[in-house]
């Protein structure tokens, strides 16, 4: 028996390792079955979050088979913005009909723990669904906007006077030639990561370390907020 989405294990991969993920697959043959073996320049552990939010998501069926919303994602790259927003909508309607303008953050965050996750994966969950929220222009209250920010770094006023790069990823879809996220140390120190070039033209190999990289800053930040 086929299984719903209450049943499914919900999307927390990192929204921009799903899109270049989608991008990937416009640049290869079509695949009659999707397995972990779809991304094999992924970690085992980022194979299995896409196999699982492709699977919640709608985009392949119960036996790995891609549907007709993954084709329309993946070739349509014109309007891909809307059919996000549409798969969005059916994958997460008791979310959506909750009216995402008007919900509280506690009552949307309430909602989105009824899909069973805890800690830094429900923190994941959150955050896979406002980044697609937003990139698919699906009209969120203003304190939902505010939390798809919240990944960004807190900075000290001597951090921000001494700032010469941008210090958090740029939105998707603007295509920048440099992308770079700072994060303040619990010492007071700062780290920060840069990546040159724009990440949907890069090799599996150099998009993988650039998204690790900038994923092991987001989860040592978050740990901070503990």
């Amino acid at each position: 028996m086929p299984l719903n989405n209450s049943e499914r294990t919900v999307a927390y991969v990192p929204f921009l390792t799903f899109i270049a993920a989608i991008d990937a697959l416009a640049r290869r043959p079509d695949h009659d079955r999707f397995d972990t073996s779809v991304w094999p320049n992924y970690s085992t552990a980022t194979q299995a979050q896409l196999l699982g939010s492709f699977r919640f998501l709608g985009l392949i069926d119960d036996a790995g088979k891609p549907t007709n919303a993954l084709k329309l994602l993946v070739r349509d790259k014109a309007n891909r913005k809307t059919t996000m927003r549409k798969i969005l909508e059916a994958s997460y309607s008791r979310i959506v009909n909750l009216g995402l303008t008007q919900i509280s953050p506690r009552q949307f965050d309430d909602a989105m723990r009824q899909y069973g996750m805890k800690g830094e994966t429900h923190k994941k969950v959150v955050s896979f669904f406002l980044r697609a929220a937003k990139y698919s222009e699906l009209p969120l209250s203003p304190l939902l906007l505010r939390k798809t920010r919240e990944g960004r770094p807190r900075r000290s006023s001597r951090a921000v006077e001494n700032q010469t790069v941008p210090a958090s990823v740029p939105a998707l879809g603007s295509s920048p030639n440099i992308t770079s996220r700072t994060i303040v140390l619990k010492s007071g120190g700062a780290v920060t990561v840069s990546a040159e070039g724009n990440i949907v033209d890069m090799t599996n190999d150099d998009r993988e370390l650039v998204l690790r990289l900038f994923d092991q800053l987001r989860e040592y930040e978050n740990k901070r907020k503990i």
